[in-house]
């Protein structure tokens, strides 16, 4: 991050993975194929781009593994203080991998997310992560809050396909968030599915019936409410939301929205090919006023490193800088914004 000619305060980087050797072995014969599948809409390039951009002469790698060592070496590269790590755990029990020793694997992954966060000493919050449809789904929250000591919990709607208007799912997330705020865990969710559970009705009902009644619950939305960019729907419930804090103003103290992949930018979308497009000028413009009208406090940054080439602190940093047109002391703002951690 270069935009800030004098750093006044340590940065965080609140959105980042921690992937075993195991999980990443199955990644590329599994997860990208079933994603491809679980695609429900086409997405449309737009006419309008933003100005190409380039990396500064830069090349970015992609790491062989999402480990503490490749963490805190992408921490180091963009002068982050430290970073937030999500256990891969969510992926078990989906469609994207077998569905068998289920218990194991979804433990073993917790468990080496837990040691990984020992190694990273003090650089890395490790978060626990599960799959909310799991029938053993509260008590592996249980041991990872009370015997791994893990400082949160990641739910990821679209790896799980929750439908928000299954009243069944709905309770399977009171159940599980009820659980977390218990050990005094927050929550980094995942909203955004590929499924008919995203608009804004399903969103209202999700924090009328799962989120508000859960007074002590703390929450960090991902990619501002949306999976990749800021398209309309992603932008009118992130309005939604901001409605909500509006009416109840003790949700400013326990909700927050991570910048995670909500610019992508050429070599993402290229990267991502399939998935992403390009961000266009109007969708810009349209999450910095957002981001704005929510209150920037409210705001944290994530860089969703996790074995990719660019979604990595320093590049995705420098992005947002170029980009969202915020100056220093909002950039300031953002970046050492450590939310619910």
């Amino acid at each position: 991050m270069t935009k800030s000619q004098a750093k006044s305060r340590e940065y965080i980087d609140c959105h980042m993975h921690l992937w075993s050797p195991y999980l990443e072995s199955c990644y590329p014969q599994n997860v990208k194929s079933a994603l491809e599948k679980l695609m429900r809409e086409k997405i449309t390039p737009q006419i309008e781009l933003v100005s190409d951009n380039k990396r500064e002469k830069q090349e970015y790698e992609k790491p062989k593994d999402g480990n503490t060592k490749t963490l805190v070496h992408a921490l180091d590269q963009a002068k982050f203080a430290k970073g937030v790590a999500f256990s891969g755990a969510y992926f078990w029990g989906s469609p994207l991998l077998p569905r068998t020793n289920l218990v194991h694997r979804v433990q073993e992954e917790n468990n080496y997310a837990a040691s990984q966060g020992i190694l990273a000493k003090g650089r890395l919050i490790v978060v626990a992560s599960i799959n909310p449809l799991l029938d053993f789904a509260l008590q592996e929250v249980d041991r990872c809050a009370l015997e791994l000591h893990m400082k949160g919990l990641k739910v990821h709607f679209n790896v799980a396909q929750i439908e928000v208007k299954n009243a069944k799912h709905r309770q399977r997330l009171k159940d599980l968030f009820q659980k977390a705020a218990t050990h005094n865990m927050p929550v980094a969710i995942h909203y955004h599915a590929l499924n008919k559970s995203y608009d804004i009705e399903s969103f209202s009902l999700f924090m009328d019936d799962v989120i508000l009644p859960i007074s002590n619950l703390k929450v960090q939305f991902a990619h501002v409410l949306g999976t990749g960019g800021f398209p309309k729907m992603t932008q009118r419930i992130m309005q939604k939301l901001k409605e909500y804090c509006d009416r109840n103003a003790e949700l400013k103290h326990r909700i927050w929205v991570d910048i995670s992949g909500s610019i992508i930018d050429e070599p993402t979308a290229k990267e991502y090919e399939g998935f992403f497009t390009r961000s266009t000028k109007e969708e810009i413009q349209n999450l910095a006023k957002t981001l704005r009208a929510f209150g920037l406090k409210n705001v944290l940054f994530g860089s969703d490193y996790g074995g990719s080439a660019t979604l990595q602190p320093k590049p995705h940093s420098e992005l947002m800088c170029k980009e969202l047109g915020f100056n220093n002391e909002e950039l300031e703002e953002i970046f050492s914004n450590e939310g619910p951690w």
